[in-house]
């Protein structure tokens, strides 16, 4: 029999391996086009913010950027995502660098870090597989996770951001939960006993397993502000047992022996990492580490030990079965009601994590990952296959028979709580695609059993063994080849800024004058970037430079306001309040992002539709497409190499906002004067630059202009003098004008 067992283990650990090098192989395969010329070039957009956080924390450690005087400028903004994640990562540069890692360590290892972590997770999905089904399902689970495209999505190379952590620490924490709950409780755990640990008396498995979960629980908190979720999952689990438990009229299992040890632990180092973080007061935050979270963690030990106690109260008293859930509903509303009275401004937070979570809000309404799973029959099915491969379809039906499974086998702990996980998660899933990491898990266990399910169908029938070989090498290829390919088109696809907007950055790093205080983000620097938020996290990292708004969306209203303005003085000020210097504008903005930028500044999308003629009034509009022509305060100094696909327009633009001349002269009362000249960018491309004004009731015109003529900092070619002429085509005057006036907002006659 041990020889068995060992075999056994020896296979598992081959198998385990085998699917480990594979996976690592396929994470790996971006490798060429994140590491070009020496540096690595990092996959996403919220990783580049951790790429920031990281090296802050490398040269600080173990501080972390709490307040960021470059987000929001020229205001700053507190950041809300807890520090764990960057944290680790630069512990680990710090021991790469012996102490002192350089830019390339330090890349590096944040390069690399996700792809351990998508490694390490197979462990304890083996785990958690295993005890919910058995060892078979558990492989075939890690095998599917290995090839699974959204897992892969998040745990590649270069893919440095906090989701593939939240999978490993809620995987972990559950697979410890589900061992306590298989574990045998009949040693009661008390005071006596765990004064005599190391003497005569051992710590029961159940409590050894319940603390480890609430450990694992605990560091979720520190990594994503959204999992206190996922412990509210105890609650939902708990209610669920206890009412198949009543309604089976079996004897009610004592689930606080596991919860509240395990949950504790959770709120013990929370309240640490709270009064670490010095927040003010007694502050309520759900999008920050506050105090929200230990009164979080508080109500759901409450919830154990009431749902506990009435689950006992109901039994002794013989009521109903039903009578267990209507009561606990009952108190939720009045619990709920009270939170209100008591404090509005906690149950305004909880109402806010909650509309957060479910994906309610214009704001998340225009980020992608904040979409629906189920947009339309079509797309929908594009999405599962993009995420998911073909698992996805073998997982629907696991599902069912899942559900059969577990009424059949009357709810026993395990099963149950695979289904509150799997409730939950798939919830959340279809609220926000961004959900989809954690559904990975559920999908890889699902249907890995559904292929060992039909595995033990054919081997059963009395079909011939070639017939059954046949049909199980179908079942595999089923599995394995469209995820594969999926898998393989995620990863040699990653979404990596365009080279143009990496030179672009590059530009305007080495071009422009450098912003103070980039290392150390508590005092507010020179001047600003405008763009849309969705650059924002590019424009900081690769740049170095403040921007008003980026991917927190904070500042996105005054983004949005000043590139859809029409109003040219309206505009100013919106960049004169936020001491903007430079303004990066894309072709994507103006065609792509136009109606949702239109509604972060409160404007109705449909008005600023591709076919609308008021999108071609807005100041974004006017910059990008017009090249600012038109506008006197706008200067465009780089343009990116490359058109938009299916335009003849450059990609990226990068337009100064100067004071501008002021050409002054003589012309016929009321009559139009224009005064223009060609600009040869830095691509040479030639467009002409002007500007226009009705002269007073004498004849007298001021024309503000952006350009020097005799000389430019940044241009390719010099300046042609400006053309003034009037509306019957004269020409009026020529007028050089400097650098000098330019910038000091001078009269030029």
């Amino acid at each position: 029999m041990d020889t068995r067992k060992d075999s056994l283990k020896n296979d598992t650990t081959l198998m385990l391996s085998i699917i480990s090098i594979l996976a690592i192989f396929i994470r790996l395969l971006p490798f060429s086009k994140i590491f070009v010329n020496g540096t690595f070039t990092i996959i996403g957009w919220d990783p580049y913010y951790h790429m920031r956080r990281i090296f802050f924390t490398a040269h600080h450690f173990p501080d972390s950027i709490t307040f960021d005087s470059y987000l929001n400028y020229p205001y700053g903004l507190e950041v809300g995502w807890p520090p764990l994640f960057d944290q680790v990562i630069a512990f680990i540069s710090l021991i790469n660098g012996l102490g002192s890692p350089d830019p390339f360590i330090i890349q590096a290892t944040a390069t690399i870090f996700p792809v351990l972590l998508g490694i390490i997770v197979f462990i304890p999905l083996y785990f958690a597989a295993s005890m919910i089904f058995d060892r078979n399902v558990a492989l075939v689970s890690v095998l599917i996770l290995a090839i699974l495209p959204t897992n892969i999505n998040y745990s590649m190379l270069g893919s440095t951001d906090h989701h593939i952590a939240e999978v490993l620490l809620l995987t972990t924490s559950y697979a410890f939960v589900i061992a306590a709950l298989k574990s045998p409780g009949h040693k009661r755990l008390s005071l006596s006993r765990i004064l005599k640990i190391g003497k005569d008396t051992s710590i029961p498995l159940q409590f050894m397993y319940a603390i480890c979960a609430g450990f694992f629980l605990a560091l979720s908190l520190f990594t994503w502000i959204g999992a206190p979720i996922f412990i509210g999952i105890i609650s939902l689990y708990v209610a669920l047992q206890y009412t198949a438990d009543l309604k089976k009229n079996r004897p009610l299992p004592d689930l606080n022996k596991i919860f509240i040890p395990a949950l504790c632990v959770t709120l013990v180092l929370t309240i640490i990492g709270v009064i670490r973080s010095v927040r003010p007061g007694l502050e309520m935050s759900p999008i920050h580490i506050s105090w929200f979270q230990v009164l979080f963690v508080l109500l759901i030990i409450l919830s154990v030990v009431a749902l506990t106690l009435l689950a006992g109260f109901v039994s002794s008293k013989r009521y109903g079965w039903w009578s267990y859930p209507f009561i606990v509903a009952i108190s939720m509303v009045i619990v709920i009601f009270i939170i209100n009275i008591i404090s509005q401004s906690t149950f305004g937070s909880m109402k806010y994590g909650v509309s957060y979570l479910l994906g309610y809000g214009d704001v998340l309404s225009t980020i992608a990952e904040a979409q629906p799973l189920i947009q339309g029959p079509q797309q929908t099915l594009t999405t599962l296959l993009v995420f998911f491969g073909s698992s996805i379809f073998l997982a629907i039906p696991a599902l069912v028979l899942f559900i059969h499974k577990l009424f059949k086998e009357e709810h026993p702990p395990e099963l149950l709580f695979f289904a509150s996980w799997t409730l939950v998660i798939s919830i959340l899933s279809l609220s926000q695609i961004r959900f989809v990491n954690q559904l990975s898990i559920i999908v890889a266990i699902l249907t890995g059993y559904f292929i060992i399910a039909s595995i033990n169908v054919i081997n059963s029938s009395k079909y011939p063994d070639i017939l059954k070989v046949t049909g199980i090498a179908i079942l595999f290829s089923v599995a394995i080849i469209p995820t594969v390919f999926s898998g393989y088109q995620v990863a040699t696809n990653p979404q990596l800024p365009s080279q143009d907007w990496v030179d672009s950055m590059e530009w305007l790093k080495e071009n422009t004058p450098a912003t103070s205080y980039y290392d150390n983000p508590f005092t507010m620097p020179e001047y600003g970037i405008m763009s849309w938020w969705s650059y924002g996290n590019w424009i900081l990292y690769l740049s170095e430079r403040p921007v008003v708004t980026n991917n927190f969306q904070a500042g996105m209203e005054d983004a949005g306001r000043f590139f859809i303005e029409s109003n040219a003085s309206g505009a100013r000020s919106i960049l004169d309040a936020r001491n903007v210097r430079y303004i990066v504008t894309t072709a994507e903005m103006v065609y792509g992002k136009n109606e949702n930028i239109a509604l972060a500044a409160g404007e109705n999308p449909q008005d600023y539709t591709m076919q609308s003629d008021t999108l071609k009034t807005t100041t974004m509009y006017r910059l990008h497409i017009g090249d600012g022509a038109g506008l006197g305060h706008y200067r465009l100094l780089y343009e990116s190499k490359a058109p938009q696909v299916f335009l003849n327009i450059k990609g990226v633009k990068i337009f100064e906002y100067v004071n501008g001349a002021n050409i002054t002269g003589q012309a016929s009362p009321h009559e139009v004067v224009v005064a223009f000249t060609n600009i040869t960018t830095n691509q040479n491309r030639v467009f002409t630059y002007f500007n226009t004004v009705e002269a007073n009731e004498t004849g007298w015109y001021t024309i503000t202009v952006a350009y020097p003529t005799p000389d430019s900092a940044y241009l390719r070619n010099k300046v042609e003098p400006y053309k003034i002429i009037n509306s019957r085509n004269i020409l009026i005057d020529e007028v050089s004008v400097h650098e000098d006036d330019i910038i000091h907002g001078r009269d030029v006659v």
